[in-house]
């Protein structure tokens, strides 16, 4: 046989075969590569699409966490507010309290004071009138008057 023959019947039988694969095999693949081109493609701009959303919604969270920031710090500042006017006005209750309390033991002091002083003028009077009489009844008598006198003063 000659080679060129072989050749040529190769190359015939190459060309058929590249014929049917151009006609039969390589449209469903070309077909499948396609497809998924087409699909990688939206994929990526389903993705970038994603990014955007995400980047739209990250900004909103955050302004969302500043927001709430700003509240939580005005509800802290209102609470401190308060418990300050809530201290303020307990302490003018323990002021008014304590007030009322000094007055109640001034008043009772004052009682107390008197009610001594009622006492003290009760015996005093009684010391004097009981000296009254022991110089009057020793009035006689020079030298006891002067040591009567001195008792007295002694329990004064």
């Amino acid at each position: 046989m000659n080679i060129n023959i072989t050749i040529l019947g190769q190359t015939i039988s190459f060309i058929i075969f590249v014929l049917f694969c151009m006609k039969y095999i390589w449209p469903p693949i070309i077909k499948k590569i396609k497809k998924h081109q087409d699909k990688i493609s939206s994929e990526l701009k389903n993705i970038e699409l994603c990014k955007k959303d995400f980047i739209i919604i990250e900004k909103l969270i955050l302004k969302k966490i500043k927001k709430t920031k700003k509240n939580a710090d005005l509800i802290i500042k209102e609470a401190n507010y308060r418990s300050e006017q809530i201290i303020k006005k307990a302490e003018k209750i323990a002021i008014k309290n304590s007030n009322k309390i000094i007055e109640n033991s001034i008043i009772k002091i004052k009682i107390e004071s008197k009610i001594t002083k009622e006492k003290l003028k009760k015996q005093f009077s009684n010391l004097v009138i009981i000296g009254i009489r022991k110089i009057i009844k020793e009035y006689y008598y020079k030298k006891n008057h002067e040591n009567v006198l001195n008792d007295i003063i002694k329990k004064i």
